[in-house]
C-alpha cells in the first residue's frame, strides 16, 4: 500500500490494559475524595443552620455521595479512556453511568438510613424518580461528551473543565431541583435541601476536575516511565 492510500485513514489506538486499570484506580480514589469533600461542604452548611443534632443523619448522606461520585466519575473517565476521548462514546458512558449511579446511591442511602433507624423523610414518587434519572443521564451524557472534546483541544486546562462543569450544572441542576421539589409531598428538611443543592451545583464541577486531574496524573506517570526507560537503556550501553 502506497503512502497516498494511507492519507485520510485514521485508527484509534487502544491503551494497554494495565494502563487502563491504573487510571481507573486513580479516578476511583479521586472520586471518593470528591464525595468526602462535598459531604464536608454539607456538614459546614448544616452546622451553620444548626439543623442536625447528631452525626447519624450524615452517614446515609455520605454513603450516597461517595457511591454516586464513584460510579459517575469512573464511568465517564473509563468511557473517555477506552474510546480515546471519542466524544459520542464518552457521552454514552455518562448517559449510562448517571442513572445507574443515581439508583444505586439512593438504594444504599435508604439501606443505611433504615439500618440506623432514621426517618426516610419525604419519598419521591416513581414517575418523578424516573424523570430525574433520565435528566441526570442527559446531563452527564452531555458532560462526558464535552470533557472528551476538551481532552483533544490543546491548551484546554483546568479552567475549561471547571467552566464545562459549571455550565452543565446550571443548565440541568435547576431543572432537576425544581422537579424534585415539585414531586415531594412535603418540603425537604434542611439536610436534604442542602445536600441536593450541593449534588446538583457542585458535583458536576468536581467530577470535571476529577477527570482532568486523572488525565494529567496519567500523562505525568507515562512521561516519568518513559524517562526512566530511556535512562535505563542509556545506562545499559
Amino acid at each position: 500500500m502506497n503512502a497516498e492510500s494511507d492519507i485520510g485513514t485514521t485508527t484509534r489506538p487502544t491503551l494497554p490494559a494495565p494502563v487502563i486499570r491504573r487510571a481507573i484506580l486513580q479516578v476511583a480514589w479521586l472520586s471518593i475524595l470528591l464525595g468526602l469533600v462535598l459531604e464536608a461542604v454539607v456538614v459546614v452548611a448544616v452546622v451553620g443552620f444548626r439543623s442536625v443534632q447528631t452525626v447519624a443523619p450524615l452517614v446515609p448522606d455520605l454513603t450516597q455521595k461517595i457511591t454516586w461520585s464513584l460510579i459517575v466519575c469512573v464511568g465517564i473517565a473509563a468511557g473517555k479512556w477506552l474510546s480515546r476521548s471519542h466524544a459520542p462514546s464518552t457521552g454514552l458512558a455518562g448517559l449510562i453511568a448517571a442513572p445507574l449511579g443515581f439508583h444505586v446511591a439512593r438504594a444504599l442511602q435508604k439501606a443505611v438510613t433504615v439500618a440506623l433507624q432514621l426517618s426516610l423523610g419525604s419519598v419521591l414518587a416513581s414517575p418523578i424518580l424516573l424523570s430525574v434519572s433520565l435528566l441526570k443521564g442527559l446531563e452527564y451524557g452531555c458532560l462526558g461528551a464535552i470533557l472528551a472534546w476538551l481532552g483533544k483541544q490543546p491548551g484546554r486546562g483546568l479552567a475549561a473543565h471547571v467552566t464545562a462543569g459549571a455550565v452543565v450544572a446550571a443548565t440541568f441542576g435547576s431543572a432537576i431541583l425544581y422537579l424534585m421539589a415539585w414531586g415531594r409531598a412535603q418540603p425537604a428538611v434542611t439536610l436534604a435541601f442542602i445536600s441536593s443543592h450541593v449534588n446538583e451545583y457542585l458535583f458536576p464541577i468536581g467530577c470535571s476536575i476529577v477527570v482532568f486531574a486523572s488525565d494529567r496524573l496519567g500523562r505525568l506517570a507515562q512521561q516519568a516511565r518513559a524517562r526512566w526507560s530511556s535512562a535505563k537503556r542509556t545506562a545499559s550501553r
